[in-house]
């Protein structure tokens, strides 16, 4: 039953869940890069 929730709970996972969120800006850092230079109106080098 837990396997079948936490399944549940992955599938329903965006990039609005904490992990998620964090784990693609940790392995994509040019999209981390994008989007900070998009909140923060900057060019970063």
């Amino acid at each position: 039953m837990a396997d079948k929730q936490i399944a549940n709970q992955w599938h329903d996972a965006t990039i609005r869940d904490n992990f998620v969120f964090g784990k693609t800006m940790e392995l994509y850092p040019d999209l981390c890069r994008q989007l900070l230079e998009l909140i923060l109106d900057i060019k970063i080098k």
